[in-house]
This record gives structure tokens, sequence and C-alpha cells, in this order.
């Protein structure tokens, strides 16, 4: 099973992965781990999506259609997902999360590597040609929307770390050398080989 998924609540809710500095930082935190999700990945798609506006819209002439929100989560996937009562709702940060979260989790459940849930979030399905995602026209528009999700979410995690890393050396000054275990934990996570992490999918932009 995909490692984004598989692992509990408790554990996610703990670890703090995101900076409170990163807009909405405890609404994408508490709801990506009520569905078992990283939410550096989550924060990523956000940031990707709609830069965190919460009222951003984007009319999808392709598919006839609209995306709302933080996560731009199209009317038509939201109501699927069990959205009821007027779309115009999928502009509070609340539900948009609680919709877009549950979509990419079930694509993170269909898919067995993240990047290509995060390809399918963003074209519906995840097609592969050349070394590289493309959409149904064969543009690797998609491949570049994956790339940047996933810098996205490595600014945030390597943010997350250098100010956890502050705060241990902060707790080692006031403890005189003794370190908190829970912070060496949370560490030990953030300093995983970035492979572990997420997919290899080639060279992240800086």
């Amino acid at each position: 099973m995909n490692w984004m998924i598989h692992q509990s609540v408790a554990w996610c809710l703990s670890a703090h992965l995101l900076s409170p500095t990163v807009p909405y930082s405890h609404l994408i935190t508490q709801i990506s781990c009520s569905h078992h999700i990283d939410p550096v990945l989550v924060a990523g798609i956000v940031a990707q999506e709609s830069r965190f506006d919460p009222r951003k819209s984007r009319v999808e002439d392709r598919i006839h259609d609209v995306s709302l929100g933080l996560m731009q989560i199209t009317t038509r996937t939201a109501r699927w997902m069990g959205l009821r009562g007027p779309v115009k709702q999928l502009y509070d940060p609340v539900v948009n999360l609680t919709y877009g979260v549950r979509y990419l989790a079930w694509l993170l459940q269909k898919h067995p590597y993240g990047a290509d849930a995060v390809a399918a979030y963003n074209a519906g399905k995840a097609r592969w040609r050349h070394g590289g995602y493309v959409n149904s026209r064969g543009s690797y528009t998609v491949e570049h929307y994956v790339v940047r999700v996933v810098s996205w979410a490595r600014r945030f995690r390597l943010q997350s770390q250098r100010e956890d890393r502050e705060m241990v050396a902060l707790e080692r000054h006031q403890r005189k050398g003794g370190l908190v275990a829970h912070s060496s934990r949370i560490l030990a996570w953030l300093d995983r080989a970035p492979g572990t992490l997420y997919p290899d999918i080639g060279r992240l932009p800086d």
C-alpha cells in the first residue's frame, strides 16, 4: 500500500509536518490526517492549484465544468465525492479541503505511486509517455504539474525540517544537552531520503 496512506492519524497529527507559517496549515494537517494522507503532499497540491487562494475559480472548457477553491476541485468531482447543496460551499476552505482530500485519498488508493495519483488529480488519469506524464492530447503539461507539486511539497518538508531543528537546538540549550524523544522521532522521519518520500520523477526545480 502507498506509504502516504498507511500511517496512523495519531502519528500524523503529532508529527507537525507543516509549518504554522503555511496558510491553512492546521486545517490541511487535520483533514489530511483524517484520511491518512501526508499533509505535505496536500499542501503541495494547494500551493500549485490556487496559491492558497480560497476564492480562486477556473473554467474547465474541455470538460464543461468549473474548478473552485483551495484544491481547485471541479463541481462534478465534489458531487461525486458526496457534496450536497450549493457548489459555492467549495469556496469555504474546510469544505474544499474535505472533498479535495477525499478525492485525493481515492486516487492514492487506486494508484500505487504517489506521483501517479498527483498526475490523475490534474488530468483525470495517469498517462505516461516517453518518460513523462501527459494529458489526453499528449501534452507534457501534466508532467510539469507533477514536478511542481512535488517541488512545493519538498519545500514545505524542508521548511518544517529546518524549524524543527531550530526547536531541537533550543531544547538542547534549555535542557543543557537533553534531547526530547518526540522531537527526535520527528527529525528521524523528516530525514528520510527523498526517494522514500515521493517516487523518483526526475530532477526537481529549485
